[in-house]
């Protein structure tokens, strides 16, 4: 589901996607749900690491 419908952007995307073709698209609202779903994603991967909360809070 798009955010937008700014025909520039949405072009942009599909051009990009055509170009690197990802496995999916995630459009980014900054919900909190979503962004501890994407850490999780990342931590569960590899591609993320937690860090010290106490030192570093939100990384």
């Amino acid at each position: 589901m798009a955010l937008t419908t700014n025909r520039h952007v949405l072009d942009w995307i599909d051009d990009m996607a055509a170009r690197t073709r990802p496995d999916e698209i995630i459009w980014i609202t900054g919900e909190e749900a979503q962004l501890e779903q994407l850490r999780a994603q990342g931590c569960a991967t590899g591609e993320m690491i937690k860090l010290n909360e106490e030192k570093l809070p939100g990384c």
